[in-house]
């Protein structure tokens, strides 16, 4: 029985070995390229986002506050009828009442060295693809009593967002293959299936401008000159990356 035992013992030990010694001869022939590749697109900007604001101060909150909204509302008003917007591409993105620590000389001489002076502000932001209206947006708004341009940027719609996004990925796996290609025939190899993909983060580098200020001082020469405000939306990149694992053969 002790004999029986120990044979079958040596056996199974065999039969591991065996298994062990097969499955190191098979992946030691198995050779692995590690790259990635990155693709970048230049696409026309077709959404322009812009935040506007009015600003009033002065040492009565309640005068102020109410200055301040009736020019907002104002400016709303003559954004959808002149300027053709929508409800939903106008919100509002902040809203503030301050005090006015360092007041200018101006407002002291017109409040008074000693008053305290106080500062409202109400922005709002908007999102349209109305892109060659940007300029008309900007003058419509500092007519009706905006008084400050925060920020100017063109970007792009989601559906442009995702067909452009599928071209720089197409370019991305283009160029890592052919990285993969070169390095595989300085080796004496070709390349083989991809046994591993891992799709980078994408990224929308939008167009900023900064308007912010000279946004009164245009539109006054604009108008005095009769014309609209000149904005050009450029373009905007669009990239993303790709990490492949060849089999090389």
């Amino acid at each position: 029985m002790h004999t029986l035992a120990r044979v079958l013992q040596i056996g199974v030990l065999l039969s591991l070995l065996c298994t062990c010694s097969f499955v190191s001869a098979d992946t030691s022939d198995v050779s692995t390229i590690d790259v990635s590749g990155t693709g970048t697109v230049k696409v026309a900007a077709d959404q322009a986002e812009i935040s506007l604001a009015v600003i009033t101060k002065g040492p009565d909150i309640a005068v102020i506050q109410r200055e301040n909204a009736d020019k907002m509302t104002r400016i709303i008003s003559a954004l959808k009828l002149d300027a053709g917007l929508l409800d939903r591409e106008i919100s509002t993105s902040q809203y503030s009442i301050s005090e006015e620590w360092s007041p200018s000389e101006a407002l002291k001489a017109t409040f008074g060295k000693d008053v305290q002076i106080y500062r409202v502000s109400n922005t709002i932001s908007i999102i349209t693809s109305k892109v060659d209206s940007t300029g008309t947006i900007i003058d419509v708004a500092i007519a009706n009593g905006a008084n400050s341009v925060d920020s100017l940027q063109f970007s792009l719609t989601a559906p442009t967002n995702r067909k452009y996004r599928e071209e720089a990925l197409r370019i991305a796996v283009e160029k890592a293959t052919a990285d993969a290609s070169v390095v595989a025939k300085a080796l004496g190899k070709k390349v083989g299936s991809p046994s591993y993909v891992q799709i980078g983060n994408s990224f929308v580098t939008p167009l900023r401008v900064n308007r912010a200020v000279n946004a009164q001082m245009s539109f006054a020469e604009d108008m005095a000159g009769g014309t609209t405000t000149p904005i050009q939306a450029g373009e905007v990149e669009v990239s993303a990356s790709v990490s492949i694992t060849y089999t090389m053969v």
